[in-house]
């Protein structure tokens, strides 16, 4: 249970600190600042851009499972927080080339932070000086938070580091002609979870990718992609949906040797594994 910096009664102004389930009345809000959660008054105001703001105008985020967590405001570009952990909260295109050509001067990206959607966001990363479209991190999660990252580009979206986490929301190509909204590159290893992907996964250079309760519905060309090396995907669940070709394709030019494993799934209504 949480512990109370002066009772446990849960009224309004109380402070905890800890983990523990705190049990509120109604119409009342836990508020979290860093490690510490606040009981009080649900006198928050929903803005546009998927944040809530208090009459003095401090600025949150709702929380997944309930609560609030207290953001500022990263200067000088719309639409991205953060809060004390440093983890990233973005609600516009901007905020979302902004978050990702930051990671390119960590040296290995960013490292056990998450960086969450506050709304549906579109964006059409392309190459540059800084591609503003690989996301590096390392131990990291991605969190989609139940909304929309619409890609309008090609290839060119994609995570690249280890032990990253990818789920619960939808990444979707801008048309039928975008085969892979979202990709994996460069030895990196990404879980992709409680997702849906219109259009198909990509899985280059070494990298190793498991999807679990992931649906894909194909656009131009396949369900998932696999080359460079010994790319590897492990399939544990979801549904699989093709669009006339098969569901997997794995690119063996250049000595490649990439696997696929299929441990679970439907595949266009069917069960077992389709090649």
């Amino acid at each position: 249970a949480a512990t109370s910096k002066a009772d446990d009664t849960g009224v309004d102004g109380q402070w905890y600190i800890g983990v523990g389930e705190i049990i509120v009345p109604e119409g009342y809000i836990v508020i979290q600042d860093g490690d510490w959660y606040e009981v009080r008054l649900n006198n928050l105001t929903a803005n546009q851009d998927g944040t809530f703001t208090d009459p003095e105008g401090k600025i949150y985020a709702q929380k997944n499972g309930g609560g609030y967590i207290l953001l500022t405001v990263y200067e000088g570009v719309s639409g991205l927080y953060l809060d004390a952990g440093g983890n990233a909260y973005v609600s516009s295109a901007e905020a979302m080339y902004a978050a990702i050509i930051s990671s390119y001067d960590l040296e290995s990206g960013y490292q056990n932070i998450s960086l969450t959607l506050l709304a549906d966001i579109t964006i059409a990363p392309k190459q540059s000086s800084q591609h503003n479209g690989f996301l590096f991190m390392s131990d990291g999660v991605f969190d989609l938070n139940g909304k929309t990252l619409t890609v309008t580009t090609n290839d060119q979206f994609m995570f690249v580091g280890n032990n990253i986490t990818v789920k619960n929301g939808a990444i979707k190509a801008g048309s039928e002609n975008i085969a892979y909204p979202v990709g994996v590159r460069d030895k990196s290893s990404v879980v992709f979870e409680n997702i849906e992907v219109y259009g198909g996964i990509e899985v280059l250079g070494n990298s190793n990718a498991t999807l679990r309760n992931v649906k894909s519905t194909a656009t131009l060309y396949y369900n998932v992609y696999l080359a460079g090396g010994k790319s590897i995907v492990t399939v544990e669940s979801g549904e699989f949906i093709d669009n006339g070709k098969v569901h997997f394709y794995t690119d063996s030019r250049d000595g490649a040797a990439c696997e696929i494993i299929v441990n679970g799934g439907t595949f266009s209504g069917e069960e077992g594994p389709t090649h």
